[in-house]
């Protein structure tokens, strides 16, 4: 479900932290460019209490942020694309 864009912007507000395996993701499957870039434009999904999803479509693949949000910082989980 997608969270309203006042949501949405208090979650960017928020410090990253990054998991291992979001560093391991990010180095083979997208570039940091445009991990920014679907941060800061992509459309937030609502996964779990506290578990979010950012989609973004780039030509014909859609690129995601999977992260969890806690009161203080968000957590990156996993980065990546499909071909959807």
């Amino acid at each position: 479900m997608k969270i309203p864009d006042q949501e949405a912007e208090t979650i960017r507000k928020k410090p990253l932290r990054f998991a291992k395996h979001f560093y391991m993701r990010e180095v083979s499957r997208v570039n940091y460019q445009r991990i920014r870039i679907v941060w800061e434009n992509g459309e937030i999904h609502r996964e779990g209490k506290n578990k979010f999803r950012i989609t973004m479509k780039f030509g014909g693949k859609v690129a995601y942020i999977i992260f969890y949000s806690y009161r203080d910082y968000n957590e990156l989980i996993t980065v990546g694309t499909t071909s959807r």
